[in-house]
């Protein structure tokens, strides 16, 4: 039984997505929906709770995400075979050449699941509490609108869009093992380049986040952004092992 089971999660939907990839990430999807549909009453009562659970989920499908894409980034390799010995024939016709098969299906990584999950639910905290202080520092009102959010804006580029990064892959290179000196290099090899895309990327959204949703959607809304942004991060963060 526990073979057969092994079989089914070791097979591909369409010959290519993996069937434990697409399982992790539909009860992801399922966990996720639940938490929306009744997100402001959870909210309400368990605020800091609520944004955890919401956080860690939308950090793992991202992880798997980006497991999939890795997976499906894999090119070809040609099966290894034993060297046949060497004979000439003039009347042998030309051999054909030995087609390509796929390389062998990498295993679902649970470890790296957990510490993706593990980094969303407690990063949580500090970004809603982050956003609090924004939202009380720089109170928006009908005069002020669009300085309000410009400030709020800014100083979350200047000082924790930088921070946080530099958190993620700390976290990431501490949690699979690695010690100072492999984190400072890891460090060099993506942390300037991710910051690069960051500011394409987030201050345009933080512009909406601040300006349209009220502080209860803030955290998830950038979250919700934040799945394909994790997904880019999970594959740099992969990148720099190779």
């Amino acid at each position: 039984m526990i073979t057969r089971v092994k079989q089914a999660f070791s097979g591909r939907l369409f010959g290519r997505i993996p069937i434990t990839n697409a399982v992790v990430a539909i009860v992801q999807l399922a966990l996720i929906y639940h938490i929306w549909d009744t997100f402001n009453v959870k909210f309400t009562k368990m605020p800091v709770l609520t944004t955890m659970i919401t956080n860690s989920t939308l950090s793992g499908l991202s992880d798997v995400l980006a497991q999939t894409l890795s997976h499906l980034r894999t090119k070809p390799t040609l099966p290894l075979k034993e060297k046949a010995p060497i004979s000439i024939s003039l009347n042998s016709s030309p051999s054909t050449p030995a087609p390509f098969t796929p390389s062998p299906q990498s295993t679902f990584c649970s470890a790296r699941l957990i510490r993706y999950m593990s980094y969303g639910l407690l990063w949580a905290p500090l970004q809603l509490s982050w956003f609090s202080y924004l939202a009380t520092t720089f109170p928006i009102s009908i005069d002020n609108q669009a300085t309000a959010v410009f400030l709020r804006v800014f100083f979350d580029q200047l000082l924790m869009s930088p921070f946080g990064l530099a958190v993620f892959f700390a976290w990431m290179s501490l949690t699979e093992g690695n010690g100072w000196g492999k984190m400072r290099e890891k460090m060099d090899k993506v942390y300037w380049g991710a910051l690069k895309g960051n500011y394409v990327v987030w201050p345009a959204v933080q512009v909406v986040n601040f300006w349209v949703m009220p502080l209860a959607l803030q955290l998830p809304f950038a979250s919700t952004v934040g799945v394909f942004w994790t997904t880019y991060l999970s594959l740099k963060n992969e990148a720099a092992e190779q």
